[in-house]
């Protein structure tokens, strides 16, 4: 048995050298990317003009209200990727961990498995950890928001928002 150190080197090696399990893990981050690229279009095209017209409408100077406008825009379309990425990542995680188990040779596994729907296998995905989901995206988001103005501190400012904000990227 390989001593615990070398676990994430061999995960890796055995990654790379079975190329079924590539479009599995990158799946996820190219719909995001979509998505992303949609949610920003249709943001800027339909919520833009609705948001700057509110706030002039509401007493905000021209300039100003589109410059809000504009900036929660971006958070806007930032929070519905977020959201998108964590309703769709837990099933593409169920689909690699499969398919890693068949590449290793574990495909018996699935032979004495009732067979469910695939639509109740992503009902039971997303709802098994939407609460948890949920609630560390909202803190996400909360952190990300509150430290954001950190970046206008050069340098220092920028290390101590990525500091602050490492524990995401996990």
């Amino acid at each position: 048995m390989a001593p615990s150190y070398t676990y994430p080197i061999t995960g890796i090696v055995f990654f790379f050298t079975h190329p079924e399990l590539w479009m599995k893990t990158l799946c996820p981050f190219l719909l995001t990317l979509v998505f992303g690229i949609v949610s920003i279009v249709l943001s800027f095209v339909y919520l833009l003009p609705l948001q700057a017209h509110a706030l002039i409408n509401a007493g905000c100077p021209t300039w100003l209200a589109w410059l809000v406008s504009v900036i929660l825009v971006l958070l806007e379309s930032a929070v519905f990727d977020l959201i998108f990425f964590a309703v769709t990542l837990p099933i593409f995680q169920d689909a690699l961990f499969d398919a890693t188990l068949k590449a290793k040779g574990l495909g018996r596994m699935f032979d004495t498995i009732v067979p469910v729907s695939g639509m109740r296998l992503c009902c039971r995905g997303i709802s098994s950890g939407l609460l948890t989901v949920w609630m560390i995206l909202l803190a996400q988001i909360l952190i990300l928001i509150v430290t954001a103005p950190l970046h206008l501190i050069p340098v220092a400012g920028t290390v101590i928002a990525c500091y602050i904000n490492g524990w995401v990227a996990w």
